[in-house]
């Protein structure tokens, strides 16, 4: 009898959707099972080991949005006061 995982059982396991298992298969350890097209089998070795490593890794840091300098506004709720004019 044939242990290894399908792409749906390694997705449930990661809790991650079967298209980034597939993205993510080399690094799983996925083989092509009867060719190219062949479906996806994963080792459960080798999702445990994945796992271990993940839990051993610090968090990725979140995603930033990118600087786009622009006009300056004033905070809500501010309201802000006329200056004299020069003379």
């Amino acid at each position: 009898m044939d242990d290894r995982l399908t792409t749906a059982e390694v997705a449930r396991a990661l809790k991650m959707s079967e298209d980034w298992v597939r993205e993510h298969a080399p690094e799983l350890g996925g083989v092509r099972m009867g060719g190219a097209r062949g479906p996806l089998r994963f080792l459960p070795e080798r999702i445990e080991r994945y796992e271990q490593q993940q839990a051993l890794s610090p968090p990725p840091a979140p995603a930033r949005k990118p600087h786009r300098p622009g006009r300056r506004r004033a905070p809500r709720g501010v309201q802000l006061v006329a200056l004299p004019a020069d003379r």
